[in-house]
């Protein structure tokens, strides 16, 4: 059975995108300084939004850093629900 839509994959010429209009990913990954705030040390979330929505990349250290620090917040949040007896009903 053949198909209407042609194969891209055969067509496609290694040196040349598909789709020209669609910009490059950033080269650069981003590093500590232009991630974290130097000021107040926390994490900058509108460069990283903007970064990752353009389908950049970050250093090793910083993703990390990132997500041990989110770690640690969230091991603070609060896990149980304190609610008074009796409980009834279908959970």
């Amino acid at each position: 059975m053949t198909s209407a839509v042609p194969d891209r994959a055969a067509a496609a010429v290694p040196s040349e995108r598909v789709m020209k209009n669609v910009p490059f990913p950033p080269y650069h990954r981003l590093t500590t300084d232009e991630v974290y705030d130097k000021k107040t040390n926390k994490p900058r979330p509108d460069v990283l939004k903007e970064h990752f929505v353009k389908e950049g990349r970050i250093e090793e250290q910083v993703a990390l850093r990132l997500i041990a620090e989110g770690t640690a917040y969230l091991k603070q949040e609060k896990t149980m629900l304190d609610i008074e007896a009796p409980v009834t009903g279908k959970f």
